[in-house]
């Protein structure tokens, strides 16, 4: 049987973050992406509601959001209630960085559906975060993967993101990498 997902459409504008290599950085600059703002939760329920009635064969919704992991508790509990009653698929966020990822936060959506997430670490060395606008340190991301790995087996595809050929990276940055990855 064919594997079908629906993905939603873009969730929030703006990002918390400022990360040198992404796209939103520059839009920032351009835009008044200071703040995040997300489509209130009624409705982007109601988005997937629709979706699930055009495409009934629809097994997991993707929400495509990098920074919905930066919006208030109050939101993710709102969103997190509503999609769990009214649409019910299991779901897929990859929007997580281990400075915004929580135990509370990830708690509520896996109570909602959530199955699949992922992290962005980047790097393991820490003069490569930086060069990046990143500021996790080691341990912050060690403790953000554990908290994933908490939900296990419940969130069944768990990805970490790692920029890979950055020119700027030395050999022993790289090996810090491969240090970091071993670790988690």
């Amino acid at each position: 049987r064919r594997h079908h997902s629906a993905r939603g459409s873009l969730h929030a504008r703006g990002c918390a973050l400022r990360c040198t290599y992404c796209c939103n950085s520059q839009l920032a600059r351009h835009f008044d992406w200071t703040i995040v703002r997300a489509k209130g939760v009624p409705r982007i329920i109601e988005e997937f509601r629709e979706a699930v009635r055009r495409y009934p064969d629809i097994q997991i919704i993707k929400l495509s959001d990098d920074a919905f992991g930066d919006l208030p508790i109050e939101y993710i509990r709102d969103f997190a209630q509503a999609y769990k009653s009214e649409v019910g698929l299991p779901l897929d966020i990859p929007g997580f960085s281990p400075s915004n990822l929580t135990r509370e936060k990830l708690g509520m959506l896996v109570d909602a559906g959530l199955m699949r997430t992922r992290i962005g670490i980047q790097s393991g060395s820490p003069r490569i975060r930086r060069l990046y606008g990143r500021s996790e340190t080691n341990d912050q991301i060690v403790e953000a993967v554990e908290t994933v790995q908490r939900f296990r087996p419940r969130i069944k595809h768990f990805k970490i993101d790692v920029i890979t050929d950055n020119p700027w990276e030395s050999e022993e940055e790289v090996v810090e990498s491969i240090r970091l990855l071993l670790r988690l």
